[in-house]
């Protein structure tokens, strides 16, 4: 999304303000003629006011991250492995016959472990129906990736298609912002959350007489959270399947110490 030629950026600020009026007397300061007048001692003393304030921004995503498995299972190490090499090259194949490169597949992680029926918890596994022992171990390959949608309208697609070719499960789908998008909500929500901290300050000292006069200290931090985030929605059997992306928001926090003196 370019910034500066699209402003669909929506901009919501909440402030949780936490203010404290703190008078810290400074060192008095002494004043004495050179004749024989006696000294005078000025007392003075500095107040603050601080305050707590947040901004968010929101804007569009670019991308989604789809995570893939696919897994197999065998009554042999070899015949486990063997059945998910077959799973996954059906899978490579389907994903580039729909225009996925190669560097917007990888591999996240593999495992091969051993499955027994007295282990409720363990993996689901399909048995063949050949009369086998149904006591003796199974073992279960699988092996995990990131699939990324550089055109998240397709990530409905893509999810189709990799079920319709090896994957037996689909780990969930994470929307991420361009990175030169999250920097700019980023600025936006800090100029927000610092327009808001300066107004609040404000009314706080005007309610004890004070004019703010200057800047003591500011300190920030900051979490990114994706409001209306994506959905899976399987309409029809022949409709395919559809994901749907809100917008994310960037939120900025500020912490900031005035000066003020009486009016």
């Amino acid at each position: 999304m370019d910034v500066h030629r699209q402003r669909l950026l929506s901009v919501a600020v909440t402030a949780a303000v936490v203010a404290a009026l703190a008078v810290v007397p400074a060192a008095p300061a002494a004043a004495q003629d050179a004749g024989n007048d006696a000294s005078t001692d000025v007392n003075a003393s500095v107040t603050t006011v601080s305050v707590s304030a947040s901004g968010e921004a929101a804007g569009e995503p670019m991308t989604a991250v789809v995570y893939v498995e696919s897994a197999a299972t065998g009554d042999t190490p070899a015949e486990a492995t063997t059945a998910l090499a077959r799973n996954v090259t059906q899978l490579r194949a389907a994903l580039t016959d729909a225009t996925v490169s190669e560097d917007q597949f990888r591999t996240t992680g593999y495992d091969l472990q051993q499955v027994r029926p007295d282990e409720p918890d363990g993996p689901v596994v399909q048995r063949p129906a050949n009369g086998t022992n149904q006591s003796a171990v199974t073992y279960r390959a699988s092996q995990s990736f990131e699939l990324v949608v550089d055109n998240r309208s397709r990530v409905g697609e893509l999810v189709d298609v990799a079920v319709a070719n090896g994957a037996t499960a689909i780990g969930g789908v994470q929307f991420r912002l361009a990175d030169e998008d999250r920097e700019a909500l980023r600025q936006e929500a800090l100029q927000q959350a610092m327009e808001r901290a300066r107004t609040e300050a404000e009314t706080l000292a005007g309610t004890e007489g004070l004019t703010i006069t200057g800047v003591e200290s500011i300190s920030t931090s900051q979490q990114f959270y994706q409001s209306g985030g994506g959905a899976v929605a399987l309409e029809q059997a022949d409709a395919g399947t559809t994901i749907d992306s809100g917008p994310i928001t960037v939120r900025a926090d500020v912490q900031v110490t005035y000066e003020a003196e009486a009016e």
